[in-house]
């Protein structure tokens, strides 16, 4: 499983939230960004997509329906496209197969320990992004050919996934030699435009800890996949 696939259902979000800031922290100090990137329009036909009715994949007992393989259908391909990887649409088909078998195991895995986006969770920071950023948010839902409540989905997965991965990884701990290791590396490939380690220091080490958690946690998601029942119907 790649590793993007933990990321790509959220990517289309970071354009609010990163504008917005966190929902801890209600004070945003710079200007809230109305603009999200023009992407160029992506089409459709009516091939690339399945029935909404249509029930195109089983995991486990729970059943997929064509709805919602069409929107993450949609992001997938519009992301490949602004980043210029565009190719085979079959490719596309099997990305977003591949990620509704990631998020539906990770989604199972997080209910049967107890892990949970309450509606008063939810609610908050919807409503902080709407309020905040009202312009990037409409700007967005145009762009991802998105409705209200496709984003909201994509919304609270993003929630749960940030709760199961601070419930699962949140010993992972990255130490300074591993940072100072990097920065070495980083060095000898380019050692004019990189800055001194004091000055990046808390930065790499934030990025460190991040990809050292995402291939923790797609490792511990490919196990389960393993392990689970899945009927493809597309």
């Amino acid at each position: 499983m790649r590793k993007w696939l933990t990321i790509l259902s959220v990517t289309m979000l970071i354009g609010v939230l990163a504008a917005c800031g966190s929902s801890e922290d209600k004070e945003v100090e710079e200007e809230p960004a109305g603009d999200v990137e023009e992407l160029e329009e992506v089409e459709f036909s009516d091939d690339e997509l399945a029935p909404e009715d249509d029930i195109v994949l089983n995991i486990d007992g729970e059943e997929i329906k064509g709805e919602e393989y069409n929107r993450l259908y949609r992001n997938s391909k519009i992301i490949k496209s602004a980043n210029q990887q565009l190719g085979d649409l079959e490719e596309v088909k099997q990305d977003t197969v591949d990620l509704i078998i990631f998020e539906t195991i990770l989604t199972q895995d997080a209910a049967d320990k107890g892990i949970e986006v309450s509606d008063e969770e939810f609610d908050e920071e919807f409503s902080f992004i709407k309020e905040e950023n009202s312009e990037g948010l409409e700007n967005l839902l145009e762009q991802f050919q998105m409705t209200e409540d496709e984003f909201k989905k994509e919304l609270r997965y993003n929630i749960l996934s940030q709760k199961y991965i601070e419930s699962e990884f949140s010993d992972v701990e990255i130490t300074d030699e591993e940072v100072e290791s990097v920065y070495n590396e980083l060095k000898e490939e380019d050692s004019e435009d990189l800055p001194p380690l004091k000055d990046i220091h808390e930065n790499l080490k934030a990025q460190l800890k991040d990809q050292e958690i995402n291939e923790l946690l797609t490792e511990h998601i490919d196990t389960l996949i393993k392990d689970a029942s899945i009927e493809e119907n597309i």
